[in-house]
């Protein structure tokens, strides 16, 4: 991929690719020849506590009826806010779950934290914070990643 979305817009100059979920589907001993292979500039790790993560997702909801998944808050009347139809919580999102899905999570993961930390390219983002405040963060991070690259490539042009 040779395009990235930010802040400022679409950014064709900046080679930049996405990898999402690289720690369910990498495990940490082929990281070594995956790093070889794929120039990785930074890690983004949207870090939140688990108890907001158990918190947030025991409220999710979802509407067999259209499919839409929203938050609900305890006492809270259940109903789609699209269609009206009557909400449900999907077996996978209690807490007990969400806490073995963490701990898998955590033994999936740390090795990965502990290797882009030792090449300083792990780049902590605060996910407790609202979701447009995370936005605000990650695009702030890959604005500045794109700025760099710019001016990396207009001194060599120039040189």
């Amino acid at each position: 991929m040779t395009s990235c979305m930010s802040a400022a817009g679409l950014c064709p100059a900046m080679s930049f690719t996405p990898i999402y979920g690289l720690s369910m589907h990498e495990n940490s001993t082929r990281l070594p020849y995956f790093a070889e292979i794929a120039a990785i500039d930074a890690v983004l790790d949207i870090d939140v506590d688990s108890e907001i993560i158990i918190n947030r997702v025991a409220s999710r909801r979802v509407c067999p009826a259209c499919g839409h998944s929203q938050s609900v808050r305890e006492g809270e009347q259940e109903l789609c806010a699209k269609c009206g139809g009557e909400l449900v919580q999907r077996a996978d999102d209690t807490p007990e779950r969400m806490r073995h899905r963490l701990d898998v999570y955590r033994e999936r993961t740390l090795p990965l934290i502990n290797y882009y930390t030792e090449r300083e390219k792990l780049v902590p983002i605060d996910g407790a914070r609202s979701i447009y405040e995370v936005r605000d963060q990650i695009f702030g991070f890959m604005d500045g990643m794109i700025a760099e690259e710019t001016h990396a490539n207009y001194r060599t042009d120039e040189e």
